[in-house]
């Protein structure tokens, strides 16, 4: 059922492959199932899949097993929902059951092979992004592997292309989109048929239109001078069918397709939700939550580049501590949330008599620190202090 090709191929994949044929038996699996699970492909081969995995039995990974082979439904099964997973380990410590199963990201999906119902399970272990990383290149490899034996694309390799979670578009010497997979299709936005139609730097602003030039002769080493090496990640940014856009992680293969072209291949996936949470993470080390201001940390930062810059240019600059009175009795009587508007209202009067020049943060608790810059002499920073740090607090 399974030639040598495919199970060469599925062999050199770094996640696990489970093939069930319609009776929920093991066709095969790949070595990596051999090092985790310390079972071999050749012992479990046409047993059902309940009896290698008993604890399996009623579990999500069953139920979706029996969708896949009897609704022709594909399931993704999260780590978080997953109760009850393959009882797979570090191939070190495969041996010593009480240690923690790998982490495990599985997807199913439904496969008619021979005009049977069969069922494809891959299992990706998460336990670190280093191994989600090297999964990404793992597959980019096995395509490779694929395209450059076979010219035109099997069965099993179709399946895997249109399988696989990470982008992936095929595109000539010319920038001409060849193919993309559903994954590229959800992230450009735009359906395979019309892609085809596209060039690939009409997406990616940091592929120079220049470099692809079919008709020169040299045009393949050109390409191939300019693109990232293989393997090597990158972030670039793509715009989708909006003109919106989408910061993705980048990696490039080139791939021999007759004697004298080459095909390219673009791996890359959408990284939205990281720079969201990296773009929190720097707010959050940067600035006071509740007032948005700078927090202790950014304002000593520019205070002393701040001195550097007064030093050498032989001006000077003045530093005010603000303190609150009886804040605290605001806290203790009226709550933490009358206390937080309060602070508030403060940063917004002190901003509105500062200029932009002007540094200020949130220094502690109730208390504020101004930084005034390029002050020609003492008699503008008592100015400030006298009449507009007062009129701040003094006006309604």
């Amino acid at each position: 059922m399974i030639d040598n090709l495919y199970k060469h191929v599925i062999d050199t994949v770094n996640a696990g492959i489970i093939v069930l044929n319609e009776q929920g038996c093991v066709a095969t699996w790949n070595q990596w199932m051999d090092r985790r699970s310390g079972l071999k492909e050749s012992d479990v081969r046409g047993t059902p899949i309940l009896d290698v995995f008993p604890e399996l039995k009623d579990s999500r990974i069953d139920r979706s097993i029996h969708k896949a082979l009897h609704l022709n439904c594909p399931s993704v099964l999260s780590a978080k929902l997953l109760k009850v997973s393959f009882p797979l380990y570090n191939e070190s410590i495969v041996s010593k059951k009480n240690h923690q199963r790998i982490i495990q990201s599985i997807l199913i999906k439904p496969l008619v092979y021979d005009n049977q119902q069969c069922c494809v399970i891959s299992i990706f272990d998460i336990s670190s992004s280093d191994l989600r990383e090297r999964a990404l290149r793992t597959q980019s490899t096995m395509l490779t592997q694929l395209v450059s034996e076979l010219k035109e694309k099997d069965y099993e390799l179709k399946t895997i292309f249109n399988s696989t979670q990470n982008a992936i578009v095929i595109f000539d010497n010319n920038g001409l989109i060849l193919n993309a997979n559903p994954a590229a299709e959800a992230v450009i936005g735009i359906e395979k048929e019309d892609l085809s139609q596209r060039y690939i730097f009409e997406h990616i602003d940091q592929l120079d239109k220049h470099l692809f030039d079919g008709n020169s002769e040299d045009s393949d080493i050109k390409i191939q001078n300019n693109l990232p090496d293989y393997g090597q990640e990158q972030e670039m940014v793509l715009l989708n069918r909006y003109g919106q856009p989408v910061p993705i992680q980048v990696s490039f293969n080139i791939i021999p397709y007759d004697d004298q072209l080459c095909r390219y291949y673009i791996f890359f996936r959408d990284i939205t939700e990281q720079k969201k949470t990296e773009e929190k993470l720097y707010r959050m080390a940067r600035y006071d939550s509740v007032t948005g201001l700078y927090n202790r940390a950014t304002f000593i930062e520019k205070l002393k580049d701040s001195i550097l810059f007064h030093q050498r240019e032989a001006r000077s600059l003045s530093v005010f501590f603000i303190d609150l009175d009886r804040f605290k009795n605001v806290n203790d009587t009226l709550g933490h949330s009358a206390g937080d508007a309060i602070l508030k209202m403060v940063a917004s009067r002190i901003k509105k008599i500062s200029r932009g020049a002007d540094t200020l943060a949130r220094w502690a608790g109730d208390e504020f620190i101004l930084l005034l810059e390029n002050q020609n002499h003492q008699r503008s920073s008592i100015t400030v202090a006298e009449k507009g740090i007062s009129a701040a607090f003094l006006s309604r």
